[in-house]
Parts: structure tokens; sequence; C-alpha cells
């Protein structure tokens, strides 16, 4: 970001959580409507932000060898998906829950050409699931099993084949055995039906900027409103209205959630 473009996009990502994007949103305006903005250096590689700092050098070291976005998100949810015992989490707009395998999400994607995707690609129960299927047993809601090794392994199978290994044949067969062999319902027909949807994002233009976000079920919707509230709000974000501003945010955010 530099203070010299005459107009900036501001990808709104939404992650799992509707705080994490409005925290987002409001240190952005912060940080544009303050000095901290003439402090920033452009560049044109990007950044990478998670809770864990190896995890983020990885994908910075990945755009500078010449990988997009997208390397800078995959191969780093890598060790994060290791890390997740000290607590790292988030990668690029994507949460503990949709790194590694298994995991899902929604990722806002911009092309080189400057258009914009949202990308629906959440987990999804398999379809013989049911309301009360964990009644009982807590722990199977929670407790994966797949060990650091075997974990290593899979990645290794999968970088070497192909992403269809993980969806066919026998990695899919061992994965279905093992659900089933704990009472679960997973088959080979789940994993082979699941699909990525994709749509156009949510837009809409904020104090000059252009904003983008997922919509539903995502929080976008809920961001984009919230930010056209406090948008009417004179002096929004200023360093000397700090509390005002809390205050109006707070309110936005209850409001947009009305909405």
């Amino acid at each position: 970001m530099s203070p010299s473009m005459s107009k900036v996009e501001i990808v709104a990502l939404c992650a799992w959580g509707l705080l994490a994007s409005l925290a987002l949103a409001a240190v952005t305006q912060l940080a544009l409507s303050s000095s901290i903005a003439q402090r920033l250096e452009r560049d044109q590689l990007g950044a990478v932000a998670s809770e864990n700092s190896i995890c983020s050098r990885i994908g910075i070291e990945l755009l500078k060898a010449g990988g997009n976005a997208a390397d800078a998100v995959s191969l780093p949810s890598v060790p994060v998906e290791e890390a997740k015992t000290d607590h790292a989490s988030s990668m690029l707009g994507l949460r503990s829950a949709s790194v590694g395998i298994g995991g899902g999400g929604f990722m806002l994607i911009q092309s080189s050409n400057g258009s914009y995707e949202s990308v629906d690609f959440r987990e999804t129960a398999p379809a013989a699931a049911f309301e009360n299927m964990y009644k009982g047993n807590v722990n199977g809601s929670v407790i994966g099993g797949l060990t650091r090794k075997r974990y290593a392994n899979t990645l290794e199978i999968i970088a070497e084949k192909g992403a269809d290994v993980f969806y066919t044949g026998a990695m899919a067969e061992a994965m279905v055995a093992a659900v089933q062999s704990t009472n679960g319902t997973m088959t080979m027909a789940d994993i082979r039906n699941y699909t990525v949807t994709s749509s156009p994002p949510l837009e809409i233009d904020y104090r000059g900027f252009r904003v983008y976000s997922c919509g539903a079920p995502a929080s976008g919707a809920v961001v984009l409103s919230t930010l056209k509230i406090v948008e009417g709000f004179e002096g929004f974000g200023q360093q000397d209205k700090l509390n005002l501003s809390t205050h109006c945010l707070d309110e936005a955010i209850r409001f947009g959630f009305g909405q």
C-alpha cells in the first residue's frame, strides 16, 4: 500500500469469524486515516500473516521465489497444521479449521486481470450424518486420527501423485475404513462427491476505496454492511476520537447483525 496510490482496492478476506474480519477492517481504516499510512513502503510482492512466524516466513519466501498468493496460502498451511499444538491457526484468510487435510473455509482471490472470485471450500458432513450423531460421544467430534508421521507421509503421497489420490484409490479407502471402524458414516461416495463452489464476491464503495468480501454463509455481508454504517460517521477512526469510533463500530456491528 502506498500513499501515492490514487485508488486502493482492499480485499476483505472472510475467515472463520466476524470479529476477525471486523478487526481487519477497523485496523485498515485506522491505518489509512492516520499517519501510519505515511510510513508504509510500497511492496509489490504482498504480505503473508499467520499466528506462527515460521509459517509466515515460508509464505514470504514462496512469493519471493515467484509464487502467487495461492502458493503463499497453500504450502504454509501445512506447517500451520503441524503447529496447531502451538496455537497457530490463521493463514491469509484461513483459520485453523481450514488448513491441512480435511479443513475448510472461504477464500477471496484476485486474478491477474483484476477480477475477483469468492470460493467456498468448507468441509462437508457425510451424507448419512444426522443432528444427534455425536450425542454421548463428544470426543468423536473433536479428536482426529492422524499422527504427525502419518500426516507427513500422506502429504508426500499427494505431492507426488496429485490431488486425485486423496479422493480415490487406496488412500480414500483407508480413510473411509478408519472412520467406519469408529462407527462413522463416511463413504467413498462422500469423498468422491465433495465439491468447491465459486461465486462473484460482494463489493461496496467505502470512502474512496473498493472493498470486496465473501457472501453468505460467510460473514462478508455483515462486515460490508457495518462499514457502510460507520462510513456515515464523520471523523470515524481518527486518533482523537478513538472512544467515539469504538462506540460507533460496536453499534454498527449490532445493526449489521440485525440486518
